[in-house]
């Protein structure tokens, strides 16, 4: 394996910080969640069942809208062909950052809503496809 450009090198770098943020955020805001509602009685969850409407929406039309607007870029490195590295970078953060608003919104109506199920259930799902997408100096790595 080639070992990539400075300059890849250097994209790859920032986008492994820019998920560790992302990662630590994600993970923060479920904790957040977890505490918020550790005591609370579990009658809640379907009188404000509706605030989980935006996070689902959100989960569920924009996070594909997302990967499909990335998808030249992080589909390349499948097809064995080198991504540009700027733009793999920037492709994984759009991504990043729509999922991770939506874990803000899943948590946020679990605490409102003083359970933590279904919110929660929503928010680990987004947090796992985060873990999931994780930066890889393979794909811009014969990229010139």
């Amino acid at each position: 394996m080639p070992t990539p450009p400075r300059e890849a090198r250097g994209e790859i770098t920032r986008a492994w910080w820019a998920w560790n943020a992302f990662c630590a955020g994600a993970v923060a805001t479920v904790s957040a969640a977890v505490v918020d509602t550790a005591g609370a009685p579990g009658g809640g969850a379907g009188a404000a069942a509706w605030l989980l409407l935006p996070a689902i929406v959100w989960a569920f039309v924009l996070v594909p809208a997302a990967l499909v607007l990335k998808s030249g870029v992080l589909v390349a490195p499948w097809q064995k062909k080198p991504a540009d590295a700027e733009g793999y970078r920037r492709g994984l953060m759009l991504v990043w950052a729509v999922l991770e608003v939506g874990v803000v919104l899943a948590c946020i109506a679990a605490m409102v809503a003083d359970a933590f199920l279904p919110g929660g259930l929503l928010a680990g799902l987004l947090t796992m496809a985060l873990l999931a997408l994780r930066p890889s100096g393979n794909a811009v790595g014969a990229a010139a």
